[in-house]
């Protein structure tokens, strides 16, 4: 099961038959000057469709994330991120276009879709802002 574990509003976890590929125990990605903790990852094969996971909830900053597990980007016709912005820096260099894609849950961008229950109304940006 992959996914949909955070909160039922992100859906529900996929089920994938999967074969392992490789794992990588303390694996991290570069953020910055740094190095982020990813806990141990592991790379799926799902039926030629090649994914990493992670134990450490984090973003994905950098390729070296992909490429700890000799994995060139470059050499792929797609490849998708779960990420909010902070990708940008590292996969500009090395993607040809570069395409935003925003899914229902927690982490959407578009505050409007959120329900916020305990937040003060009026609440931007579900209402029109005052003062603009």
């Amino acid at each position: 099961r992959l996914g949909g574990k955070v909160s039922a509003m992100s859906g529900r976890p996929v089920d994938v038959e999967a074969r392992v590929l490789k794992l990588i125990h303390d694996a991290k990605v570069t953020y910055g000057d740094g190095k982020m903790p990813m806990g141990d990852a592991v790379l799926l094969d799902a039926g030629g469709v090649h994914i990493v996971i992670n134990t450490i909830r984090t973003q994905t900053f950098n390729p070296d994330a992909f490429t700890q597990f000799g994995i060139d980007i470059r050499d792929y016709r797609t490849v998708v991120l779960k990420s909010a912005q902070h990708f940008h820096a590292g996969f500009a260099p090395v993607a040809d276009r570069i395409i935003y894609a925003v899914a229902e849950g927690t982490s959407s961008p578009d505050f409007r879709t959120l329900p916020l229950p305990h937040a003060g109304r009026p609440l931007w940006p579900q209402v029109a802002d005052p003062w603009a």
